[in-house]
């Protein structure tokens, strides 16, 4: 019998990264990007443990980190602290702005805005340093990212199966980083009118059509 070898293809060392952690191994060969673990028997099992134990003080370290930012907000000028955060954010240099290069976050300055409102406005603060705005951007970026995180590993719990947990994650994501026309909360505000409105006509139509189908025998 003739054995048929399969050729192994060459890996081109300039187009090929290559990054290990612990027992993972991340691997980009041209646009082929692949994952693998060394894990040995029982170490899977122990490193879920753990992140399931760690997962409360992950919350409590989201919790502080938002502390800071309200107090931030507390003792400088909050309109100077969001203006600081939009700049970085929502603006960008027109000639040579790429969308898939852009590192701005409008979610970010949108969080900001909702803690500022949240505040009662004192009418004795300190005008922001260049120390105070680096911090309350940095702090929000570490909340965004720890946030990530903190429902990523959810799946240590073992509350779901796996397709639940992706689509949880997923919609988690969406609703941190995806902005749509508007909020959810307006959305739920208009739409009760508009159905009032509009599907009551639609809805008649509809079954007014069945109703004469169903006469004719046509259904």
């Amino acid at each position: 019998m003739n054995s048929k070898r399969r050729k192994k293809s060459k890996i081109d060392p300039k187009d090929y990264e290559g990054y290990s952690y612990g027992p993972l191994r991340l691997e980009r060969i041209g646009q082929t990007i692949r994952m693998g673990s060394n894990w040995k028997p029982g170490q899977f099992e122990v490193y879920i443990q753990r992140v399931r134990n760690k997962r409360p003080d992950f919350k409590r370290e989201i919790n502080q980190k938002i502390s800071e930012l309200v107090l931030l907000i507390k003792q400088f000028e909050p309109l100077e602290l969001l203006s600081a955060v939009s700049i970085r954010n929502c603006f960008g240099n027109l000639e040579g702005y790429k969308e898939i290069t852009h590192e701005g976050k409008e979610s970010y300055v949108e969080y900001a805005q909702s803690l500022i409102l949240s505040q009662k406005r004192n009418p004795e603060v300190k005008h922001v340093t260049q120390e105070t705005i680096e911090e309350f951007n940095n702090l929000i970026k570490e909340i965004f990212n720890n946030v990530l995180w903190y429902f990523g590993s959810e799946f240590a719990e073992g509350k779901r199966n796996q397709t639940e947990e992706e689509l949880r994650f997923i919609s988690i994501a969406r609703y941190l980083f995806v902005r749509g026309d508007s909020f959810e909360e307006h959305h739920l505000e208009a739409e009760p009118r508009l159905l009032t409105f509009g599907v009551r006509a639609t809805v008649s139509v509809i079954l007014k059509c069945i109703k004469q189908g169903l006469k004719s025998g046509s259904l």
